[in-house]
């Protein structure tokens, strides 16, 4: 894969209750700061950039997949962001999103080569200025001026009105400038070219790609050049990898029998531990990755992670039997668990909902039947079970809007996919079946739920809208998977990498909106792993 030169593709900027806030893009990627007397400062806990959908989760499905060319915020507080031709408008205050606009249909008399699209954009108090190429040109009352030559720069990728001040990005580099609304002029300020990263630490100028983890005996970190620019990134071609082992303290030899995670900033790994039953979190920065802290949590039944790893939950067994559900908040990057008895938890099947108030747990509310518990996570008391019947629940996924989940129940002679709608009153429908199913995730888009069937290697890609479901064989060539544990599904919802675990072991790329295999990792061999993580990665 041939890494492009760094650069940003679109920044925007406002005030965020009264602090100065800019985001710098890079495809689908999005970086934050905030000014404060010292400078600008990065927002959360990440030291990457994160997928536009975490910023604004209403635009998951438009520039969430795209990526934004160029973007500004009008007077009235409305965000406009283009893509070629086409312009969403969002709303951030109705959570709004309009996506009937374009360009050239909404800015009128642009001039040759910008009715196509616009390589960056910003806006004043009277005029908004577009750049393509070398040229800019501005639009007033919606009516776009002549095209002007910028003079010393060849090309702006990204612009931006920062705390009163103009910003062109170009390469690596910025420029601040000088704006003349009454001439409706542009000049670059002499002498002010700046490293974009000495203003911005960490701004997203390089290519994202994937890293994968597998757990064989030992952490494994699979490099991958697959680019994850964005949703829209075609077929990538031959995937090319390197398996490299990460030597660390964890006790256990042993592979989890379930999920483990790796943040999104591919800075620490969250791996339950079967050998001291705890979780351990490792930093994945250092080649033998240290373990920053462990919490012991007894038996574990499959943990499940909250949005950005603030927390993890899990139902854990004590030595008595006694069961519980279990929460660890992480504050200051230190573990902080709480815990209350839940007798009627069984947590193979357990997941957390995208606000983290609840957490939705396999339960045996009375004799034989099985249910799902949502647990409040605050009080961590359950609730009323919810989709009641005599098959038990193997594992739970959630849509990033909270309304439905997706559960994979034991049945004969196949098991079920079920989708059960959430509200006041849930309902429930069987939506797929296979032999072996095993795993299943929704993609961070909401637009498909994604389950293994390990008996008939292949991914089962169910529409969230339809509920109609598609079987992906996993074939490619003339090689062909023998077995499909676990998946996971990278932040622009693209690819799906599915765990072959056998005595060959590999991933499996799937494209998701394809719906083809788009290419095949050969793992190392020994051991036995059950569960994949993925992080992205900026060269």
């Amino acid at each position: 894969m041939t890494m492009t030169a760094p650069r940003l593709s679109a920044a925007i900027a406002f005030n965020v209750y009264d602090i100065p806030t800019v985001y710098l893009a890079k495809g689908t990627w999005v970086t934050c700061y905030s000014k404060y007397d010292t400078g600008w400062e990065m927002v959360g806990p990440f030291s990457t950039a994160r997928h536009v959908a975490r910023w604004w989760p209403k635009l998951v499905r438009t520039v969430g997949r795209t990526g934004f060319d160029a973007a500004w915020r009008d007077s009235k507080g409305l965000m406009w962001f283009t893509h070629g031709d086409d312009l969403v408008q969002y709303d951030p205050q109705k959570l709004n999103v309009y996506t009937d606009k374009t360009l050239s249909g909404t800015i009128g008399s642009l001039p040759e080569g910008f009715n196509k699209g616009v390589d960056a954009a910003f806006n004043t108090s009277q005029r908004v200025y577009l750049f393509k190429g070398k040229k800019y040109c501005s639009a007033k009352n919606n009516v776009a001026g002549e095209a002007r030559d910028l003079g010393v720069l060849n090309s702006v990728d990204a612009a931006m009105v920062a705390d009163g001040t103009v910003y062109l990005f170009s390469g690596d580099s910025c420029y601040t400038a000088t704006v003349d609304d009454k001439k409706a002029t542009v000049t670059v300020d002499a002498d002010s070219k700046t490293k974009i990263t000495d203003i911005w630490p960490a701004a997203p100028l390089g290519t994202p790609t994937l890293d994968l983890y597998y757990h064989n005996a030992q952490l494994i970190r699979v490099r991958t050049d697959l680019d994850i620019t964005t949703y829209e990134s075609g077929n990538p071609g031959k995937i090319t990898a390197k398996c490299v082992p990460l030597e660390n303290d964890l006790s256990s030899p042993e592979p989890p029998n379930f999920r483990f995670y790796a943040t999104s900033d591919n800075r620490r790994a969250y791996v339950p531990d079967p050998g001291t039953k705890a979780l351990s979190a490792l930093d994945l920065t250092a080649d033998k990755p240290p373990v920053v802290w462990s919490q012991a949590l007894g038996t574990f039944v499959r943990p499940a992670s909250a949005v950005e790893w603030d927390s993890v939950w899990a139902v854990t067994v004590d030595n008595q039997n006694a069961r519980s559900i279990t929460g660890v908040r992480i504050k200051n990057g230190q573990p902080k668990p709480e815990s209350k008895p839940f007798t009627n938890a069984l947590g193979q099947a357990i997941t957390v909902s995208p606000d983290s108030s609840k957490v939705y747990v396999s339960s045996t509310p009375t004799g034989n039947d099985f249910a799902i518990s949502p647990v409040d996570t605050q009080t961590l008391t359950p609730g009323d079970p919810i989709d009641k019947g005599t098959r038990r629940p193997l594992d739970l996924a959630i849509t990033p809007d909270g309304n439905k989940l997706y559960a994979v129940y034991e049945d004969k002679p196949k098991r079920k996919v079920r989708r059960i709608t959430l509200g006041e009153t849930p309902k429930g429908d069987d939506v797929a079946q296979g032999g072996g199913l095993l795993d299943i995730v929704v993609t961070p888009d909401g637009a498909a739920a994604l389950a293994t069937q390990s008996t008939d290697p292949s991914l089962i890609v169910i529409d969230t809208a339809t509920d109609s479901p598609t079987t992906i064989p996993l074939k490619f060539g003339q090689q062909q998977a023998k077995s499909a544990v676990a998946v996971t599904v990278e932040p622009n919802s693209r690819y799906a990498c599915v765990l072959d675990p056998s005595e060959t072991p590999s991933i499996w790329v799937v494209d998701v909106a394809g719906k083809f295999v788009a290419g095949v990792i050969p793992l190392d061999p020994g051991g036995r792993s059950n569960a994949v993580a993925a992080a992205p990665r900026w060269s």
